[in-house]
């Protein structure tokens, strides 16, 4: 896009992985990749709402609507599948297993 930005013009591109991926299963990867245990604790659209106002955020940032879509995005359901990532880099995506694999040493600290 930034060697040829006019292609892009008034687009939305939506550059995905392989298959969708829900919180728990980044920890599970995390988890295989440092060998060391990595949790994602689910916490309930409510139960978000409140840690982002005991956070110190204004409440009509802190609506149900945006925990709700934060809930959705922890499981995986709001995860959709497109090919433009192939259209903008010209290759295939990879999966979060390869991804992990290839950058650990990001992810590591003492």
């Amino acid at each position: 896009m930034a060697a040829a930005p006019a292609g892009h013009a008034e687009r939305t591109s939506l550059p995905t992985g392989p298959g969708p991926v829900a919180y728990s299963d980044m920890a599970a990867e995390l988890t295989r990749a440092l060998g060391r245990a990595i949790a994602y604790r689910g916490v309930t659209p409510d139960g978000h709402g409140e840690g982002m106002i005991e956070a110190g955020l204004p409440e009509q940032v802190t609506g149900l609507q945006r925990a709700q879509l934060f809930w959705l995005l922890a499981e995986g359901d709001a995860a959709w599948l497109a090919d433009d990532g192939v259209a903008l880099t010209g290759s295939g995506p990879r999966d979060l297993r390869t991804y992990l694999t290839d950058r650990v040493t990001a992810f590591r600290w003492t």
